[in-house]
């Protein structure tokens, strides 16, 4: 970002105080984005000493990802393309450790427009991007499995329809069976015949109730939201 003329940073008692005492960390650099000054909050965020911050580039307590996006900032605002700007990126801490900030940054000029330092105001939201990560996963969470609910519910009910018209047909065909063998001339092979069909179908009718008890579907409301329930379904009977 080219070469500067060597300044100082601030002094006074009030900027000491402020920039002692406050809670988010402040860092103020050089034109070449080399640290000159830091508070105590920045180094608790780090985890640094400050004799092991002074003098080092920005870049080297950036994330490797955020680093091309945060120049790209930082080379706008050195061209005065921008006032100030905030952006949220993530910084290293000593022990390896990622630290989420919310940086606010801004060049300070002299009155004749010159540049003095760099000011970066740093606010610790790791624990936030923590909360909002498990809250994103947790909707995505629900969201899969109300897919998953519905595509089951889809399936239960065409497997429903399906089982209720092969009862019908089943029993339809039953009755009629049943009526044949009422007939007093009926041959006796041909009774025989309809006797093992009648057993058949019986078999069939009781195997179609017990998938039906499987997967007659009922939606409930509970203080989860809508939920399956499995209820017991009227089998078909043969008349």
């Amino acid at each position: 970002m080219g070469k500067m003329v060597e300044h100082r940073p601030p002094e006074g008692e009030y900027f000491h105080r402020l920039f002692a005492g406050c809670p988010f960390g402040i860092v103020l650099s050089d034109r070449d984005v080399r640290i000159i000054r830091v508070n105590p909050a920045f180094l608790v965020m780090l985890g640094y000493a400050e004799s092991e911050l002074l003098g080092r580039s920005v870049d080297e307590i950036t994330h490797p990802d955020d680093r091309a996006a945060s120049w790209q900032l930082l080379t706008q605002l050195d061209r005065r393309e921008l006032p100030h700007f905030q952006t949220v990126k993530r910084y290293l801490r000593k022990d390896q450790g990622v630290v989420y900030g919310r940086l606010t940054a801004l060049a300070i000029h002299d009155e004749d427009g010159a540049f003095l330092y760099g000011l970066g105001i740093v606010e610790d939201i790791t624990e936030l991007q923590r909360q909002d990560a498990e809250l994103r996963r947790a909707r995505e969470q629900e969201l899969a499995s109300r897919i998953d609910q519905a595509r089951l519910e889809g399936v239960l009910l065409t497997v429903r329809l399906a089982v209720d018209r092969l009862g019908n047909a089943l029993t339809s065909a039953y009755g009629f069976t049943d009526l044949v063998l009422g007939q007093n001339d009926l041959p006796r092979q041909s009774r025989a015949m309809l006797n093992q069909a009648t057993a058949g179908f019986q078999d069939a009718v009781q195997f179609l109730a017990d998938i039906q008890t499987v997967v007659r579907v009922a939606i409930v409301e509970t203080p989860n939201g809508p939920e399956l329930d499995l209820v017991p379904a009227t089998p078909p009977r043969p008349h």
